[in-house]
């Protein structure tokens, strides 16, 4: 399945608040709000990461294939720079 069909199918995000609802009603314990919203913020830390370190918010290449493979390349040097850090030298 590809990124535009998933989008298609309603799916809304993660623990995403609708519009009049409490924060006591979206979930039925405290423990699985935490843990959703610390999952969230871990999610928007990365994308903010990506976004300022690696130039994430701007693409220049033009068409989709190329801006998969834009996102791609700055995902991989992301994730190897991640590596780099946590391996003991």
């Amino acid at each position: 399945m590809n990124w535009l069909t998933w989008c298609d199918n309603d799916h809304r995000g993660i623990h995403y608040p609708a519009r009049g609802l409490k924060v006591e009603d979206m979930d039925k314990s405290d423990w699985v709000y935490r843990k959703l919203r610390n999952f969230r913020a871990g999610i928007e830390a990365g994308v903010s990461w990506l976004k300022r370190a690696y130039g994430l918010a701007r693409c220049t290449w033009k068409g989709l294939s190329h801006f998969n493979a834009y996102v791609w390349s700055q995902v991989v040097a992301h994730n190897l720079s991640l590596y780099a850090r946590l391996v003991p030298i």
